[in-house]
């Protein structure tokens, strides 16, 4: 607008120049609505820059607050991304101990496992061994009532022996008596004697033999 106004303002010096008297009144009062025009856009020019200033401005105090605020909440962004990121390494930190917690928990399982396991083994082998004995306890028991039978059955063959021992003990005082008395056949009384004798040894040895037994059974 203002090159326009120069350029306006030079024409209208070399028209003043060139021109004679009435076309110079005509040119001052061309140059005189010109100007009016002139200072009437300047002055709309003016009003319309001052509002934009003032726009503007506003726009700038408004971009600062943004700014403003935007720096503060950067600050409290930064200062929150901190406290995440120290968070973070905790939760790491726990993570990686808790890991190592529950790696010694597993270890600590399977070594249970194992204790059962071998818990588990000894008393089956236990069990099987109980049974074992178990039968082998009856067994001796059914061994143990047999002897006891036999041992019964032997004291009473015992008892027969020790009464038939008697007898031929009171056969040999007898048989004694007769040799006296049967001096006409001394060959024959001692032959007697012998076979009787022979027979009470005979019965005394088994007699002992029975005593021994007994005894090893008792035993």
């Amino acid at each position: 607008m203002v090159a326009e106004t120069a350029v306006c303002i030079a024409v209208f010096i070399l028209t003043v120049c060139l021109a004679p008297a009435p076309v110079l009144a005509s040119a001052a009062l061309t140059l005189l609505i010109h100007r009016s025009h002139t200072r009437q856009e300047q002055d709309a020019l003016v009003v319309n820059m001052r509002e934009r200033q003032a726009k503007d401005d506003v726009t700038i105090t408004g971009l600062q607050e943004n700014l403003s605020r935007l720096g503060a909440e950067l600050l409290s962004t930064s200062a929150w991304n901190r406290s995440l990121t120290e968070q973070n390494e905790e939760f790491k930190n726990s993570t990686l101990s808790m890991q190592e917690s529950i790696h010694n928990i597993s270890e600590d399982l399977s070594t249970a496992r194992e204790t059962v396991y071998q818990h588990e083994a000894t008393i089956f082998h236990l069990n099987e061994a109980q049974a074992k004995h178990q039968t082998t306890i009856a067994e001796l028991q059914r061994q143990l009532s047999t002897l006891e039978a036999e041992l019964l059955a032997i004291c009473s063959r015992t008892r027969t022996l020790a009464e038939e021992n008697e007898w031929y003990e009171i056969g040999t005082l007898s048989m004694q008596d007769s040799i006296h008395t049967l001096s006409e056949a001394p060959s024959k009384a001692r032959e007697r004697v012998a076979q009787r004798d022979a027979m009470i040894n005979h019965f005394k040895e088994a007699q002992a033999k029975h005593e021994m037994t007994s005894a090893e059974l008792r035993e």
